[in-house]
């Protein structure tokens, strides 16, 4: 029992996201560590452009409505927030995927079902 979750319900919820984005990489071309790597990248690309372009977003408004700077700056925040940790769940769920999918070797009752099969 963990004091910070104590009845499991995250770590089911983050078991059933991990095993959602790991159909739709089975359904996609991430079929090597290498496309792993590249999809890792895209995805910290994507987490930096976005992060990037959330702060003059807030900021430009901000200076030209003076009035409503501050609910332009915590919409801003809130945004990056957002976009951080969903970026780094999505890293965390594409790098499992890699550890357990694509670099672990096969298990060893598939190697005997295989040979049993052919003899």
């Amino acid at each position: 029992m963990q004091l910070n979750d104590p009845f499991g319900r995250m770590a089911t919820k983050r078991q059933r996201e991990y095993e959602v984005v790991r159909e739709s990489l089975q359904g996609s071309d991430v079929t090597t560590p290498e496309a792993g790597q590249d999809l890792l990248n895209n995805i910290r690309q994507r987490g930096k452009w976005m992060m990037g372009l959330a702060v003059p977003v807030a900021l430009v408004p901000s200076v030209i409505v003076p009035q409503f700077a501050l609910a332009f700056i915590v919409t801003g925040v809130l945004f990056i927030a957002w976009t951080f940790t969903t970026t780094r769940n999505g890293l965390r769920y594409v790098q499992r995927y890699i550890d357990e999918e694509l670099s672990a070797p096969p298990a060893s009752g598939e190697e005997s079902a295989s040979e049993t099969g052919s003899a």
